[in-house]
């Protein structure tokens, strides 16, 4: 009785839009008409949950970086039973100012899921902490930073006893 709600043929009711449909069978046996009706309703498709079901992300952290994801899909489930993976329209929450494993939350469609990432504090360590260092002779001193890569800043507390550059100490007074 509402076409633009339910359509049906051959008994396959099809569903249009948002709404209430009465879907009516009939026959006429010996000169009398019999009939039955269906009230239906249709309702939206709605997202009932999601899933990360795959996704390359950036593996080392440090306190106060940016999450770096590479890719993802994530799989929506609906209430008409349809699955569907998506790979943006995405949000993520997370907190990186602490060390340790975070939980990162990958929200759509007012659902979520997570998964897990180590967060690392930032550090360096000198090849020497102590040394003697002969008069006017230079001495190269190594820097391991976490995370890798990132650029020393050399400085040396008194120049007038000795002066560093790019790791090269040289000996004053």
């Amino acid at each position: 009785n509402n076409e633009s709600v339910a359509t049906v043929a051959n008994g396959v009711v099809t569903a249009k839009a948002e709404g209430e449909a009465t879907i009516t069978a009939s026959f006429t046996y010996n000169g009398i008409s019999y009939k039955a009706e269906s009230a239906i309703t249709v309702i939206p498709i709605l997202i009932t949950g999601i899933e990360i079901t795959d996704i390359d992300v950036k593996e080392e952290y440090y306190i106060d970086d940016e999450l770096v994801i590479n890719d993802i899909s994530i799989t929506v489930t609906y209430n008409n039973g349809n699955t569907e993976t998506v790979t943006d329209g995405y949000d993520t929450s997370y907190d990186f100012s602490t060390a340790g494993t975070k939980t990162v939350t990958v929200s759509y469609g007012g659902f979520s899921d997570t998964f897990e990432v180590n967060v690392e504090t930032p550090s360096i360590t000198l090849s020497d902490n102590e040394k003697i260092v002969i008069l006017d002779k230079t001495y190269r001193i190594s820097a391991d930073t976490l995370p890798e890569g990132v650029d020393v800043v050399w400085e040396s507390e008194d120049e007038n006893i000795a002066t560093v550059e790019d790791g090269v100490v040289t000996a004053k007074a």
